[in-house]
């Protein structure tokens, strides 16, 4: 155990995208568990599109949570995304490695 994964005290679920339709409409694959630091801080980011967008909220995650996939803090057994109100859309993912090179720091844009 590393002293990044010692700092991730919470538990959240994420939904990656499995497949899409031919209509562009998302299928998201079974739950997955991630252990977090969720920090509900807005922070002016730059989107995939390369929009300006805020943040809801910055987590750091001890794993790749791919980006369209959605985040719930908090476990849910649901099989879909869409019926957790409070789940969101990862918007960005940004790969941090040390300077060590050791270890790769994630963080997520909701």
């Amino acid at each position: 155990m590393s002293w990044y994964t010692r700092q991730l005290h919470e538990d959240a679920t994420y939904w990656p995208v499995a497949a899409i339709t031919a209509y562009g409409d998302r299928i998201y694959a079974s739950p997955g568990a991630v252990k977090v630091h969720w920090m509900e801080e807005r922070r002016l980011f730059i989107a995939k599109d390369g929009a300006e967008k805020h943040s809801k909220a910055i987590i750091f995650a001890d794993r790749d949570v791919p980006e369209d996939s959605f985040l719930y803090r908090g476990i849910s057994a649901s099989h879909s995304p869409r019926a957790v109100p409070a789940a969101d859309l990862v918007l960005k993912v940004e790969k941090l490695p040390t300077l060590r090179g050791d270890l790769t720091v994630y963080r997520l844009y909701l």
